[in-house]
């Protein structure tokens, strides 16, 4: 797993517990951490200044990219597989098998959480597509759209014939979306 900041860092995480925090002006390792679990998920705030990541023991840990240090962990009942900012960067999402969970980015705390019914499957990818609106592709097959606002999902479509992987928006007059 590895996420680009436009602004000059890239994080890279992996299985063996590592950590690497790069510039890429240049292209050397700035900082290496390890941890005794595996990464699943890396979110770099649009501001470059901290990062989010997921692991394997269901944590959610908060790194300052200025000073290169671990902020906080936090242990969370429900195991996330994905981390990713809301679109307007004052919250972030974490995505499980079941339910999104919309959290505050000032204390993490709950904003709210929407479920994807039993006959859906299991959430397999997220897309958000406004502050209020979001996409995810399910085990089944199905792509999901659902509202925030309302905690309640608009549409179900059936896609593909097994699972979607996969999930994406263009942002044009069309609103395409695509998935795999």
């Amino acid at each position: 797993q590895s996420t680009w900041d436009k602004n000059r860092l890239l994080l890279s995480g992996g299985d063996d517990g590592r950590l690497c925090v790069w510039d890429c002006e240049e292209f050397i390792l700035l900082k290496k951490f390890r941890i005794k679990f595996s990464f699943l998920s890396i979110a770099i705030h649009r501001s470059g200044k901290l990062a989010l990541t997921l692991d394997t023991s269901g944590s959610l840990k908060t790194w300052d990219l200025l000073n290169c240090t671990l902020e906080y962990s936090l242990h969370l009942k429900s195991k996330p597989f994905l981390v990713t900012w809301s679109p307007n960067y004052e919250s972030f999402i974490l995505v499980s098998e079941k339910v999104i969970d919309f959290r505050s980015s000032q204390n993490g705390e709950s904003l709210k959480s929407v479920k994807i019914s039993q006959e859906c499957g299991k959430i397999q990818c997220f897309k958000s597509v406004t502050d209020s609106l979001f996409l995810a592709g399910t085990s089944k097959g199905d792509i999901v759209l659902g509202c925030l606002a309302t905690d309640r999902l608009i549409e179900i479509k059936s896609a593909h014939e097994t699972r979607v992987k996969s999930i994406d928006f263009c942002y044009d007059k069309k609103s395409l979306i695509f998935s795999a």
